[in-house]
């Protein structure tokens, strides 16, 4: 859709794999900045153009990395987030439509 800039690539082993804590690094869609998220991810392709805007940490603090694309209107990235157990995040998502249909 060409809002990110960079290519990505399928390859042939699972990428980085498991369970994740986000932390925002700036205000955005689904966090305040400093807030957190608990994510997972599983896929086979890997991008040059992973994001900054969420620190990424395994459990136990064990990792580290930067990742996703984050404004007040987008979240993109590898990440998987389940709003079911994300209350703040699935508040500030539904927030965000509702501004953006009345703005429509």
């Amino acid at each position: 859709a060409g809002v990110i800039k960079g290519a990505a690539r399928m390859t042939n082993k699972l990428g980085r794999f498991g369970y994740f804590e986000l932390r925002a690094r700036r205000d955005n869609l689904l966090c305040a900045e400093g807030e957190t998220l608990r994510a997972h991810e599983f896929h086979y392709s890997q991008s040059g153009s992973e994001g900054s805007d969420f620190e990424l940490t395994k459990p136990g603090g064990a990792g580290f990395a930067l990742s996703v694309h984050a404004t007040e209107t987008l979240y993109a990235g590898y990440p998987h987030i389940s709003f079911a157990g994300e209350n703040n995040a699935a508040k500030r998502f539904t927030e965000a439509c509702v501004r953006y249909s009345r703005s429509a």
